[in-house]
């Protein structure tokens, strides 16, 4: 308002009619017209520029403003870009904070499976090799059990034999007229090589039965029947007809 006023007051003053001198003919003195004329050209710039200089600071100020307003918006969408760039940030760390909580109980959970498996697994295994080695042991003894009835038969059936095969060797000598210790002697030799075959027979089947008993893998033999042995039947000796004597004699 100062400014304005400033600026009314160094504005020419417009010239008024009453102002002008009149010269004796009842006109205006040509003088002090063009000196009105030219107040007024003067008042009428001066207004002009007034006019002018109001315009521009209007228009500064609202150039002000808008730069400030716009300043203002910059300023506020500063500050939304900056928060929401605080947000993002916050929810990235949120995100990599729950991704690493669920990888590390990821690898937490399928630690502890992978221990009950392998754990499971070994008492599996160990529940196996117990079983093997009890089938294996019994196996073992059941091979072992049944070799033995199977050498105890054969024992019995080689002594039954030998008994047979004596008594018929001894039959057989005695029909040929042989004395008693001849008898006894031949009979002893018989009994003699019976037991040394018996023997030499004996040495490899038990060493063969004791490896298939030792071989866990090895199929045991039937336990129901003992192996048959064909057992020669006694030979009857034969009956020597009595001498019979001349009719001579008998008639002396």
């Amino acid at each position: 308002m100062s400014s304005e006023r400033g600026q009314q007051a160094s504005l020419t003053p417009l010239p008024s009619v009453e102002e002008l001198p009149t010269l004796a003919d009842g006109g205006f003195d040509p003088e002090r017209v063009k000196e009105a004329f030219e107040s007024f050209r003067r008042h009428t710039t001066q207004l002009h520029e007034r006019d002018a200089q109001t315009a521009s600071a209007a228009q500064f100020r609202r150039t002000e403003e808008d730069v400030s307003r716009r300043q203002r918006a910059l300023q506020e969408r500063e500050h939304e870009v900056e928060r929401f760039r605080q947000e993002s940030e916050r929810q990235r760390a949120e995100i990599l904070n729950a991704a690493r909580n669920e990888a590390r109980e990821a690898q937490a959970e399928a630690q502890r499976h992978a221990t009950a498996e392998i754990r499971e697994a070994e008492a599996r295994a160990s529940r196996l090799l117990e079983q093997a080695r009890h089938q294996a042991t019994e196996l073992t003894n059941s091979a072992r059990a049944e070799v033995e009835q199977t050498l105890e038969w054969a024992r019995a059936q080689a002594s039954a034999v030998m008994a047979r095969a004596q008594e018929g060797a001894e039959q057989l000598l005695a029909a040929a007229g042989l004395g008693d210790e001849t008898i006894a002697g031949v009979a002893d030799k018989i009994v003699e090589a019976a037991q040394a075959a018996t023997e030499a027979s004996r040495g490899p089947a038990a060493s063969s039965g004791a490896e298939e008993a030792s071989s866990p893998g090895a199929p045991s033999p039937p336990a129901s029947a003992a192996p048959p042995l064909s057992v020669p039947a006694p030979v009857e000796p034969p009956v020597a007809a009595p001498d019979e004597e001349p009719d001579g004699s008998g008639s002396a």
